[in-house]
C-alpha cells in the first residue's frame, strides 16, 4: 500500500514538473549543443529536470552521443594537414573556370 502511494506521488510530481518545463521540441537544440559546448548552469538544470520527466529525450541524447562517437575518427585515423592530399594549382584553376562558366550560363 505504501509503495502504491509512493508511486502515485512520484508520478504526480513528474507530471507537474513536465507541465512547467519547456517542451521536447524547444529543448532538442540544447541537447545537440551540449555535445559541442559547455552548458550554462541554468541549461544543465533544465536538461536534467527534463530528462527526469522524459524517457524519449534521454534515449535521443544517448543516440546522438553514440552517433557522434561513431563519426569521429579514432586517434590513428586522424589526418594531419601534411598528409592530407592537396589539389595542384592547375586543378584549382580548372575547377574555378568550370564554376565561373556554370555561373555565367545559369
Amino acid at each position: 500500500m505504501a509503495d502504491s502511494t509512493y508511486q502515485k506521488l512520484k508520478w504526480q510530481l513528474i507530471l507537474r514538473l513536465a507541465r512547467r518545463l519547456p517542451s521536447c521540441r524547444a529543448l532538442t537544440p540544447l541537447f545537440s549543443e551540449s555535445l559541442e559546448r559547455p552548458l550554462a548552469r541554468r541549461e544543465k538544470i533544465l536538461m536534467k529536470l527534463h530528462f527526469f520527466t522524459c524517457e524519449a529525450c534521454r534515449r535521443y541524447t544517448a543516440q546522438i552521443k553514440k552517433m557522434g562517437e561513431m563519426v569521429k575518427p579514432s586517434g590513428e585515423e586522424k589526418l594531419d594537414s601534411e598528409s592530407t592530399p592537396k589539389l595542384s594549382g592547375n586543378a584549382r584553376e580548372r575547377i574555378k573556370a568550370a564554376l565561373e562558366s556554370a555561373k555565367k550560363s545559369g
